[in-house]
């Protein structure tokens, strides 16, 4: 599917695969994801997979936030210069490159996530100006983090491995040789 929107997607739990710019990787707890307008993208949830995460909807040029220094750190460029760039060339902005966070972070955007909700539905007064603070500090940690903790490039023993483990905690559950294959990145011929 597509949106008319940017969207933040942040994986708190459990694991899936994402699929994106003609691949599918498996995902997890603190797995970021920028998911620029227009861009086609899904899920799926091979058996014993389930996944708990926080998606940020929102129209970035539309913010009318000065980015200030910001827009100068390494991980601002990688992550949301070139959605910006797009918007205002009126074009279709490539996916960024996804980060990983460590727990600790990934409790503080958490958090701060939990205060903007928070904002947005109690509507008090200033609660606009509340709302773009959390998020601009939302975009500022992942900018700052975004060169420090580059996504795992994951070997494909690295995807077999993680496979192994997900069949050991799911014994009970009913897997197929498909779902195996969607959790791996793989074919199901490959496995075989």
């Amino acid at each position: 599917h597509t949106h008319e929107f940017d969207e933040m997607l942040i994986v708190t739990g459990g694991t899936a695969l994402h699929q994106y710019a003609g691949k599918t990787i498996p995902i997890k707890r603190g797995d970021v994801f920028l998911i620029p307008e227009g861009q086609r993208h899904g899920y799926a949830m091979p058996t014993g997979c389930r996944m708990e995460n926080i998606n940020l909807l929102f129209d970035f040029s539309a913010l009318g936030i000065d980015w200030g220094d910001l827009a100068e750190l390494d991980g601002f460029k990688k992550m949301f210069a070139p959605i910006l760039e797009a918007k205002e060339k009126g074009g279709v902005a490539p996916f960024p490159p996804p980060i990983r966070l460590s727990p600790g972070v990934l409790a503080l955007v958490s958090s701060l996530i939990n205060s903007l909700e928070s904002e947005l539905a109690n509507e008090a007064e200033g609660y606009r100006f509340f709302a773009k603070s959390y998020f601009s500090k939302v975009i500022g940690i992942l900018s700052q983090v975004a060169d420090h903790v580059p996504f795992e490039d994951k070997t494909e023993a690295d995807e077999l491995s993680e496979l192994v483990a997900h069949l050991e905690e799911n014994l009970g559950e009913k897997i197929t040789a498909k779902d195996m294959a969607l959790f791996a990145g793989t074919s199901e011929s490959h496995l075989r």
